[in-house]
């Protein structure tokens, strides 16, 4: 086949057009310091890159959860924090309540106090995270508490929220509400309701104990079926613990179960004529003393602000009757001291735990920057140019194009004399 001086020139043209296109993808690659991205360049290196990116992108998920799982336990702690200062103020306000030399204006300062940090307690059971989900809820939606005071009752559920942080990992960002606070009638919120009705008339003068010397009228606030009164019974005989019914019904009962134990008491006891009261006697002193409350649900805070039982001891030779309300004893100053230092010892405990979840979390989170930074040392060394190597190809590329351009301007400018 014979070339002609067009097609020669149109065929190298071509050649140093697809010469120039390489050189400038290498100049182009050496200015970005990457290598060609395109699968064609290179398909196992790509391949490779594409399950790292696939890999680094997971790592980017388990690190923003990490990030959520941190924050959220540490506005748990911060919670818990707050929790731990209120039930310190409420062991200090149960130690100032037994000073008997209070005025009546400081005692419903204590009081009003008292109350303030009950609702705020409860506001600390209904916090939220970032998103709007309970921190002590369990992994129930909604608040994990509703209603108040006595009232309150926990809506969530006993499990805890748990995010996987890679590798099967699983860390639990949030507690139980009952764990925690316990019920209306028991732990943090049983303290802070005892605290209130401590401070709260009438139950505010009652006694933990009263007594009487040979006769007292016993009179008992009755109430639902299920209500009952444990006391113990003194008598000049002896002492003897009595369970007292509480029943509208059944006014008798209570008189029943003292004249049961009075062989132990030497107490004995009959309904006062006006039906409501029981008459006590004995050859000596009567005292009542450790009342223990039970009461049918769902209790209200009255019931617990009201002494059930009022103890009327009789002057002798007509003097002045005094009367006594009885407090349960979960209500006296040292008990509440008590429970109050068994509660903060319960929060330190939540708390340290918190810390140890917190920590579990951080130690994930520097794994997975461990792990990501390995990742992307993987990427950088299959997606970095090899600037040197590149240099090398690039100016060889270009003495190939010098040396063609050189030889095409020979051969273009030659003439049939030349070839002869």
């Amino acid at each position: 086949m014979t070339l002609g001086d067009a097609l020669f020139t149109r065929i190298t043209i071509r050649d140093f057009d697809r010469l120039s296109a390489r050189i400038g993808d290498i100049q182009s690659r050496i200015a970005a310091g990457t290598n060609d991205p395109r699968i064609s360049a290179d398909p196992a290196r790509a391949t490779q890159l594409s399950a790292l990116r696939d890999l680094r992108a997971r790592m980017e998920g388990q690190t923003d959860l990490a990030a959520r799982a941190g924050d959220r336990l540490a506005l748990v702690d911060r919670t818990l924090q707050a929790v731990s200062a209120g039930v310190m103020r409420m062991q200090q306000i149960a130690q100032q309540a037994a000073n008997d030399t209070l005025t009546p204006e400081a005692q419903a300062a204590l009081r009003i106090e008292a109350t303030a940090l009950r609702d705020e307690m409860q506001g600390h059971a209904n916090a939220t995270d970032s998103e709007g989900r309970a921190l002590f809820g369990g992994t129930a939606a909604g608040a994990a508490f509703s209603g108040s005071g006595e009232t309150l009752a926990y809506r969530g559920n006993g499990a805890r929220p748990l995010v996987r942080l890679g590798d099967g990992q699983e860390v639990a960002t949030g507690l139980a509400g009952p764990a925690v606070f316990g019920t209306a009638g028991a732990g943090l919120f049983g303290l802070a309701n005892d605290l209130v009705a401590a401070l709260t008339p009438p139950m505010l003068t009652a006694r933990a104990m009263a007594s009487a010397e040979g006769s007292a009228r016993l009179d008992l606030l009755r109430g639902r079926p299920a209500d009952s009164l444990t006391l113990t019974l003194t008598g000049p005989a002896g002492s003897a613990e009595v369970v007292l019914d509480l029943r509208a019904d059944a006014p008798g009962a209570a008189a029943e179960a003292i004249n049961a134990v009075a062989a132990r008491t030497g107490i004995a006891a009959t309904m006062a004529e006006d039906g409501s009261g029981l008459l006590l006697s004995a050859a000596g002193r009567i005292a009542l003393s450790d009342l223990a409350l039970t009461l049918a649900p769902p209790a209200t805070g009255s019931d617990r602000d009201r002494p059930r039982a009022t103890l009327t001891a009789f002057g002798g030779d007509g003097g002045t009757a005094t009367v006594t309300g009885l407090r349960p004893a979960r209500l006296a100053a040292t008990e509440l001291v008590g429970d109050a230092a068994a509660a903060l010892d319960r929060v330190t405990q939540t708390l340290a735990e918190v810390g140890a979840l917190g920590a579990t979390v951080d130690r994930r989170t520097d794994m997975i920057a461990a792990r990501r930074l390995e990742l992307d040392l993987s990427m950088s060394r299959l997606g970095d140019l090899d600037v040197a190597e590149a240099a090398t190809r690039l100016q060889s590329l270009l003495l190939s194009q010098e040396a063609a351009q050189q030889t095409f301007v020979r051969i273009a400018g030659s003439s049939l004399f030349d070839y002869l």
